[in-house]
């Protein structure tokens, strides 16, 4: 939640997967991380683990969804900064 800074929901994709989910109304700012290997909640990606947040604010209401696609393209419209990990 982007005003609370509250987690509101996690999830775990594979590199190549699509997600779709349903997501209560509110602004949220999205976290992500990412890396090679899968060592769960705890872990996540070891000690590799690379941490972002994106730039903008997702506003979802009952009225409007997104698509987000967590890898590099050109013209691409999605800012994101990398983050440490005690941010995440």
């Amino acid at each position: 939640d982007s005003d609370s800074d509250k987690t509101i929901l996690t999830f775990y994709i594979n590199k190549g997967d699509l997600l779709d989910v349903t997501i209560p109304a509110g602004s949220y700012t999205m976290r992500y991380a990412s890396g090679e290997t899968w060592y769960g909640g705890v872990y996540l990606f070891g000690p590799e683990t690379n941490y972002h947040r994106a730039d903008e604010v997702f506003e979802f209401s009952t009225d409007n969804g997104w698509t987000v696609e967590l890898i590099d393209q050109v013209d691409g419209n999605l800012e994101t900064e990398e983050i440490d990990a005690s941010e995440f």
